[in-house]
């Protein structure tokens, strides 16, 4: 009877959790325990008639490198529309700002560069709202959020003046999605896709801010063939985007684990604060490169979109909408070459190519020094000197975003997963400020050169401190392990646990072969020894076969549910 009893420790013991999956803190019948691959294999429908699976999705990998698809898809094109935010106003903001009747070239710096400096202020708030709350709501809030800043942005107009357009600007810095973006991408994408997923995420940014000059330019033709306001259109044409995009995130918007990266889940451990690695051993040599190549690459992309459209102004004679199409297509090439960079990573290593990045960019940006001097006005002027700035644009735009992109890589692979969620809201507050800095700083600065001096110097240091770093081996690193084993706590707790279980394994296995022994006419008396055992069993406070899916084991002052092995059944 006991042999019969006994199960193996690798079968699952699952139920159904709120996102259609199956979670591991509840057991199954003995004849009814099925292994987690068995489990991966098999679907249900929900209660709206969809097909899930019930497999627990795990970090490594082994049950598919995507959490959910369709959330991941959503999560993306939210980026896409909160950039297509900011950036879709930014050819005619100007004109907006001077019909309102403030045309200080300060003021249009902060509205465009405002919502990224404000949006680091509240990133610990949202901080505190998902751990009480989850990715799903904050995304939704962000989204509600910012439907209401484009519609404040068009009622300026009517009611408000500059200083209601200024305040929309900063309620968008409120609304930011990059928060909640970084944490679903730490925790629904596997360890063996992170890389790509965010390799694939700057692509998405930089698509966004394509589409978002493309559509600034496409909006202004709308607006002169249907005799629409062009400033107030933007506004309308974003308030209409979030509105859409809130039914359906709530209809296709999967809950992710957010401990799926710390704890695997066939863990029976529940952590807490105290079980995680202190912060002081965390590999800040390697972080704080990572730190200051987010900050530098922010601020040069958003100084840069600004600097464009005056510059191809100045020397061109453009109209506002003409500089936004060719900036539009500068950041579209520019987002297509950063999917290619994935495959020059891995040719030549991430590391180095972290170091050429920032090279190539501080060795191209003295190349603007020649477009805002008035000794090459009539080279640039010309054909041949607008192809060349395309061309140089697009080379030196292309190695910032690899740099960005391989820093926030690096600060996914390099901290521990304990810490993981912390860092990255640290590196996207750090990415934030640097694009609203950009704008602020070429607004505010009337000489060109001295902009150009300012971009070239922080490329420079950036180029530096990660050159150091790759020299020193700062980048280094292998793969986390799940669970506790990272804390002290985890290491001492599975040793308790494993030192019960081999202690019940050698009490079962003397108890089997005294019973083995006996002969078949005393089987009557075997079976009532037997219940006088498990009644021993339970009084020492081993589990009996009547409770024995529900085992408990006290360690620490802490209890773990067993599976029929440990519990000695």
């Amino acid at each position: 009877m006991l042999q019969e009893c006994r199960t193996d420790w690798q079968h699952a013991q699952v139920a159904p959790s709120a996102s259609g999956a199956l979670s591991t803190h509840e057991a199954l019948p003995v004849d009814g325990a099925v292994s987690t691959v068995e489990v991966s294999k098999k679907r249900v429908d929900d209660d709206d008639g969809e097909d899930w699976e019930l497999a627990a999705w795990n970090i490594d990998g082994s049950g598919g490198h995507y959490h959910h698809v369709a959330s991941l898809r959503l999560v993306m094109w939210a980026q896409i529309m909160y950039v297509v935010s900011l950036v879709v106003i930014i050819p005619t903001a100007a004109g907006y700002a001077a019909e309102l009747g403030n045309t200080s070239a300060v003021y249009f710096g902060a509205v465009i560069g405002i919502s990224s400096i404000i949006n680091p202020l509240v990133s610990r708030l949202w901080n505190s709202v998902l751990r009480v709350t989850s990715l799903g709501t904050v995304l939704q809030i962000n989204a509600s959020i910012n439907l209401m800043c484009s519609l404040l942005y068009v009622l300026a107009k009517f009611a408000g003046g500059d200083v209601l357009l200024l305040i929309s600007r900063c309620l968008l810095g409120v609304g930011s999605v990059q928060t909640a973006s970084l944490k679903y991408l730490g925790c629904a994408v596997s360890t063996k896709k992170v890389k790509f997923a965010h390799f694939l995420t700057t692509a998405v940014i930089s698509y966004g801010f394509a589409f978002g000059t493309l559509l600034a330019f496409g909006l202004s033709l709308l607006a002169s063939y249907f005799s629409w306001d062009q400033h107030t259109l933007p506004g309308y044409f974003t308030a209409w985007m979030w509105l859409a995009y809130l039914p359906m995130h709530r209809q296709w918007f999967r809950e992710p684990d957010v401990n799926a990266s710390i704890i695997g889940p066939e863990s029976r451990v529940r952590l807490n604060r105290d079980m995680r690695p202190l912060q002081r051993q965390e590999p800040f040599h390697g972080l704080i490169p990572c730190f200051v190549a987010i900050f530098v690459v922010a601020m040069a992309k958003g100084a840069f979109e600004v600097m464009t459209i005056e510059i191809t102004r100045y020397l061109w004679k453009w109209e506002v909408m003409t500089s936004a199409l060719y900036l539009g297509v500068i950041m579209l090439v520019v987002a297509a070459t950063t999917l290619l960079s994935y495959k020059l990573v891995q040719l030549v290593g991430e590391s180095r190519a972290f170091v050429g990045g920032l090279v190539i960019a501080a060795m191209l940006i003295p190349f603007y020094y020649i477009p805002v001097s008035l000794n090459f006005q009539d080279e640039m002027s010309s054909i041949v000197g607008m192809v060349l700035y395309l061309i140089v644009s697009i080379l030196a735009l292309s190695a910032l975003n690899l740099g960005r992109t391989i820093a926030f890589t690096l600060t996914t692979e390099l901290p521990t997963p304990h810490w993981r969620n912390y860092f990255l809201s640290l590196g996207s507050e750090i990415f934030t400020v640097g694009r609203g800095f950009g704008p602020i700083l070429a607004g505010a600065i009337d000489d060109k050169q001295r902009i150009i001096t300012a971009l070239l110097v922080g490329c420079a240091i950036a180029a530096m401190a990660v050159a150091v770093a790759h020299t020193r081996r700062a980048f280094d690193h292998e793969g986390h392990e799940l669970g506790p084993a990272r804390a002290e706590e985890g290491d001492d707790l599975r040793e308790d646990i494993d030192s019960v279980v081999r202690s019940v394994d050698e009490w079962l296995a003397a108890l089997y072969s005294a019973e083995a022994g006996r002969t078949a006419s005393s089987t009557s008396a075997s079976k009532t020894k037997t219940c006088q055992v498990a009644g021993a069993a339970s009084t020492s406070g081993l589990p009996t076969a009547k409770g024995a899916h529900e085992g408990i084991v006290k360690s620490d002052g802490k209890q773990h549910k067993l599976s029929h092995k440990q519990a000695g059944l």
